[in-house]
C-alpha cells in the first residue's frame, strides 16, 4: 500500500510472517532507489533456545496472577483465526466486557446490549483445558490497544454489519465477534441480540471496537450510517481501554468474593489485617486470596492485579493500604450503588408494566 508516495508494508504482529526489505541504490549520491519486499514466513523456525528461556521465565510471572476462571460454556478456549471464525477467545472477551459494562445497571436497561469486536482476539492460540486466565493472557489477547465505546445503531445496521464481515470469502480485518446473547444463524444472520429477537427498526446500543466502525473498510452499511448521522458517534473521551475494563471488573468479583466470606464486616477486615496493626496490605490481601480463594499470588513479582482490588476495597490515596475508615466508606458506597440500581430496576419494571396495561386497554 502507498500513503503520499510513501510504501508502507506490515507483516502483522502475530510473528508468523516477516518482511525482507532490499533497499537498493544502482549508483551512489542518487536519491531514486529500488525496493524489494519478499515475505517469509517464519512461525515453524526453531526458536533460539537463549531467548526462548528468557521469554518463558517473562511469561511464568505473569502465569501466576490468574485473574479468572473460564466458564465452562468457552472452553476450550481457543483464539485462533479471528480473521476467519467466531472462536471461544471472541465469545468470552465479549461476554466479559458486556458484562463489565453492564455491572451496575439493571439487566431491564442495559448500558451495553451487545458488544461486538472487529478483529476479535489477537492471542492466535489453543488455551490448555481448565487453564485460568492470566495477566500475560490478556495482554496477549486485548493487544496493545483494545478500546471499546458503546455507539447506538439501529438492528439493521447491526444484522447487516455482521453479516458482510463473516461473508467476504476471506481473512478480513473486520470481522465480527460477538457475545454470547447476540445469536447468528447459519446464514450469518443475526437473530437475537441480548436474548430477544433482533428488531430491525430498534436503536440498539452497542459496545464496539473504539472507532472501526468509521473505517471505510470495515462492514458494509456501518461507516455510511455513522456519517449520515454524526451526533451518533460518540465524543473521543467516550473510549474506555478494554483490558483496564476487564481488570476492574475482574478485581470487583474477587472482592465481592472476598466480602462473602463473612456477614459480618468488622470480622471481614480483621481476617485480612493479619498483623492487626489496622491497615491491609497489598501482601495480606494477597495472602487471602492464596489462602482463601485459591489464588497463586506472587508478590515479589507482580502485585498490579492485587493494587486494583485494593483501590476496589477502598484504597482512596492509591498507598497500597486498606484503612478501616477506607474500607467502611467503600462498603456503605457499593450498598448505596446496590440501592440506586434496585431503585431504576423497579422503575423501569413498573414502566414496562404500565405499558402491557395501555396495551390490553
Amino acid at each position: 500500500m502507498t500513503v503520499s508516495g510513501t510504501r508502507l508494508v506490515k507483516a502483522g504482529s502475530d510473528a508468523r510472517n516477516a518482511l525482507v526489505i532490499d533497499v537498493t541504490w544502482q549508483e551512489p549520491n542518487v536519491e531514486s532507489c529500488s525496493i524489494d519486499v519478499k515475505v517469509r514466513t517464519v512461525k515453524r523456525f526453531l526458536p533460539n533456545k537463549d531467548l526462548a528461556r528468557l521469554a518463558n521465565e517473562c511469561e511464568t510471572v505473569l502465569e501466576h496472577l490468574r485473574l479468572v476462571v473460564v466458564p465452562k460454556k468457552f472452553m476450550p478456549l481457543d483464539s485462533r483465526e479471528p480473521r476467519v471464525r467466531q472462536n471461544t477467545a471472541g465469545s468470552f472477551f465479549c461476554t466479559e466486557l458486556r458484562d463489565a459494562l453492564n455491572s451496575e445497571s439493571p439487566k431491564s436497561t442495559p448500558y451495553a446490549e451487545a458488544v461486538l469486536l472487529a478483529g476479535g482476539t489477537r492471542g492466535g492460540k489453543l488455551y490448555r483445558k481448565n487453564k485460568a486466565f492470566s495477566l500475560e493472557d490478556l495482554l496477549a489477547e486485548s493487544g496493545p490497544r483494545c478500546g471499546i465505546q458503546v455507539i447506538e445503531m439501529p438492528g439493521s445496521v447491526l444484522i447487516e454489519a455482521v453479516r458482510d464481515s463473516r461473508t467476504r470469502g476471506k481473512a478480513y480485518t473486520h470481522f465480527i465477534h460477538h457475545d454470547d446473547q447476540v445469536l447468528v444463524d447459519n446464514k450469518h444472520k443475526v437473530t437475537h441480540v441480548f436474548g430477544n429477537p433482533v428488531d430491525p427498526g430498534r436503536i440498539y446500543r452497542v459496545g464496539y471496537s473504539a472507532k472501526r466502525y468509521l473505517s471505510r473498510n470495515g462492514p458494509k452499511g456501518l461507516a455510511d450510517y455513522f456519517q449520515r448521522n454524526l451526533d451518533k458517534i460518540p465524543p473521543e473521551d467516550a473510549e474506555l481501554p478494554g483490558d483496564q475494563l476487564l481488570l476492574g471488573y475482574w478485581a470487583e468479583k474477587v472482592w465481592t468474593m472476598i466480602l462473602e466470606q463473612n456477614s459480618e464486616l468488622d470480622k471481614v477486615f480483621e481476617s485480612l489485617d493479619t498483623d492487626g496493626d489496622g491497615v491491609v496490605s497489598v501482601s495480606e490481601l494477597a495472602t487471602c486470596m492464596n489462602r482463601n480463594l485459591g489464588f497463586e499470588m506472587r508478590m515479589e513479582k507482580e502485585k498490579s492485579f492485587v493494587e486494583c482490588i485494593l483501590q476496589v476495597a477502598g484504597d482512596e490515596n492509591g498507598d497500597g493500604k486498606l484503612t478501616y475508615e477506607e474500607f467502611k466508606r467503600a462498603v456503605k458506597r457499593k450498598a448505596d450503588t446496590m440501592k440506586r440500581v434496585a431503585r431504576r430496576h423497579s422503575s423501569s419494571l413498573r414502566a414496562i408494566k404500565k405499558k402491557a396495561r395501555i396495551r390490553r386497554t
